[in-house]
């Protein structure tokens, strides 16, 4: 069984989910996180969560120069 999988575009901070064939099946944009960039993507066991690590300085955290955000997987 062949699955969908994603890729991180970390000159635009989006998320591309696609299909074993190369097509894209939607993109998602990370605008919320002020300076920081995408820097990775990891999947849960079921498919129904991804997490997200961000490098750059955390808003309100001077001392954070990086954070994981756990998403609801996209379609």
């Amino acid at each position: 069984m062949q699955s969908d999988f994603y890729v991180a575009n970390r000159g635009d901070n989006t998320i591309v989910r696609m299909s074993p064939t190369g097509a894209v099946v939607a993109i998602r944009r990370l605008q919320s996180f002020g300076d920081l960039r995408l820097n990775g993507i990891a999947t849960s066991p079921d498919g129904t969560r991804i997490w997200v690590t961000l490098t750059g300085h955390v808003p309100g955290a001077d001392y954070l120069t990086g954070a994981v955000v756990e998403l609801s997987a996209f379609s």
